[in-house]
Formats: C-alpha cells, sequence, structure tokens
C-alpha cells in the first residue's frame, strides 16, 4: 500500500509571483465592470420602478413581465445568451462588454424590484399630504424620497452581492 503525502502551503508565493499581475488585472476588470453596472442598474431601475407602480395596466404589463423573466431566470443563463446568442442575431459583443449588457440588465430588474417595494412602502396619508401639498411635486418629492431612503441599505446589499459575484466569473478575461 502506498501512501502519498502532500504538503499543503496557504500562501505559494511562486505563484503569486507567476500570476500576479493576471490576478490584479482581473481585480481591476472586476472593480470596473462592477462600478459600470451599478451606475447603469441604478439609473435604469428608477424609471422601470415607477413604471411598475403605474395605474395603466397596459403599461405595467410588459415591464412586469420583464421584470418577473429576468429575476426568474438564472445569471448564468442571462449571460450565455447575451454571449452565446445574441450574435446569431446579428449583434456580436466582446466579453467585457457582454458582461456589461447581461450584468446591467439583471441587476436593473432586481433594484427596481427594491425601489418598486420602497415606493409601494409610503404610507397612504403621506402620499395624499403630499399631493395635497403640491400635485407636481408630490410624487418626486415624497414617494420617491420616502421610498428610496427605506431602500438604500437593500440597494446596497445588492450591489454588494454583485461585487462578489463578478468575481466569480471575471477573473480570468484580458483584452
Amino acid at each position: 500500500m502506498f501512501v502519498i503525502e502532500t504538503k499543503m502551503e496557504l500562501l505559494n508565493l511562486d505563484v503569486i509571483r507567476t500570476y500576479g499581475f493576471v490576478l490584479l488585472q482581473g481585480l481591476g476588470n472586476t472593480v470596473l465592470l462592477t462600478l459600470i453596472v451599478i451606475v447603469l442598474a441604478g439609473v435604469l431601475a428608477i424609471p422601470l420602478a415607477l413604471i411598475r407602480t403605474s395605474q395603466h395596466l397596459a403599461v405595467r404589463l410588459p415591464f412586469e413581465a420583464f421584470v418577473e423573466i429576468i429575476r426568474g431566470t438564472p445569471l448564468i443563463l442571462q449571460l450565455f445568451y447575451v454571449y452565446y446568442v445574441l450574435p446569431s442575431a446579428g449583434l456580436q459583443l466582446d466579453p467585457f462588454a457582454a458582461a456589461v449588457v447581461a450584468l446591467t440588465i439583471n441587476y436593473t430588474a432586481f433594484l427596481s424590484e427594491v425601489y418598486r417595494g420602497g415606493i409601494k412602502s409610503v404610507p397612504d396619508g403621506q402620499r395624499n399630504a403630499g399631493s395635497r401639498h403640491d400635485a407636481q411635486k408630490s410624487l418626486y418629492q415624497g414617494d420617491l424620497a420616502a421610498g428610496f431612503q427605506d431602500r438604500d441599505a437593500d440597494a446596497w446589499k445588492l450591489f454588494h452581492c454583485a461585487l462578489q459575484r463578478h468575481g466569480a466569473g471575471i477573473r480570468g478575461y484580458s483584452e
């Protein structure tokens, strides 16, 4: 019977010397990708959340379907679809751009739901008081300010998870 003993090193400096630049490049790509997605999803989620609070079913329904489909499919499937399926429709994206598009769509759907929940959480009394004060500004100053104030922590938790998830998928990317 043979016994093979292996010595496990927690920190192998030879690996760091050999692949340190690649690891730093992956870290830079991860941070850049996350910042781009945070900005784009943050900008796109607000109008989407407002549309989803509309009283008109014809306006609200397509966007509700979009959000539910995106939230109901795995992110890896969305990444594969953007990178591998869209080229057959004539839209070829490089890996970084495909990641930006897929992740922005994904996080916009999730963040719009966070903001929609915040808007819906504003009590009717506060909404009515705002509308009596100034009908034009009530939506922006009343509903949005109060709704977003409650949901800022949820949005930052979502983006923290985004940073962790992006790191797993884009580490080896290089131009």
